[in-house]
């Protein structure tokens, strides 16, 4: 690894019961320290020095500029590795790069410039058929982002730049993140804001979103690649 790379660690937990900040180091020897702070509500930044099991993720980019590509406001960085669970004591926790697990990648390119800038929510397994009977609450519309696996329906989220969205793909559940490692064929929903008004609780469509049904998408490993324009609107 080269040591002109930097690491970008945010410290979460899924169950919402610590916050942490991301935070950068540089790669030098192998090693990365990085200091982590505590977002307490109504107090602010402060740094961390409590007893937490939590997961960490890390993210390696080649510099400072390209840790903000795609990122958007109240939206962490998409992880390249996730370490669950981490232990700290008195703040300070040592991982180990033996046991990290790598998350799945989704792709979708050739998405019309008409939804640039919008989020794009996908939801792996979720076809015509079930559509109707998957609840899910709208926040702005559609498939809740986050990552989470629901009746082997799982659903993930990325903002769409120039045509193009990539984001990465974990199972989390309510104490743990879990690889996201399927091979094999599913049907794909893809749902984007169309402007109109949303409603706040919507089963099945939601008439504030365009979806789009992809059949059959070959997923290999935990990553996939969707052409848009051989999805059909519903």
């Amino acid at each position: 690894m080269q040591n002109r790379l930097k690491l970008v660690a945010s410290a979460t937990d899924p169950r919402t019961l610590f916050v942490g900040r991301q935070t950068a180091a540089f790669i030098k020897d192998r090693t990365a320290t990085l200091m982590l702070f505590e977002d307490k509500l109504f107090v602010g930044l402060q740094a961390f020095t409590g007893n937490v099991t939590i997961p960490v993720e890390l993210c390696i980019r080649d510099t400072a500029d390209s840790l903000q590509a795609g990122n958007t406001v109240g939206r962490d960085i998409m992880p390249d590795f996730i370490f669950d669970p981490v232990v700290f004591e008195n703040g300070i926790a040592y991982i180990q790069w033996s046991e990290p697990f790598i998350p799945g990648v989704i792709t979708v390119t050739g998405i019309p410039a008409q939804y640039n800038d919008l989020t794009a929510r996908i939801g792996i397994g979720l076809s015509d058929l079930n559509l109707s009977n998957h609840h899910h609450v709208s926040t702005g519309g559609g498939i809740v982002p986050g990552g989470y696996m629901s009746n082997n329906i799982f659903v993930a989220s990325g903002n769409i730049d120039q045509g193009r969205v990539t984001t990465k793909i974990y199972k989390e559940t309510s104490d743990k993140y879990m690889t996201y490692n399927f091979t094999g064929t599913r049907d794909i929903i893809i749902s984007i804001p169309n402007g109109r008004n949303p409603t706040f609780i919507t089963v099945g469509i939601n008439q504030a979103l365009d979806y789009f049904l992809f059949r059959n998408v070959q997923i290999t490993n935990g990553r996939v690649t969707i052409n848009f324009n051989q999805g059909t609107k519903l």
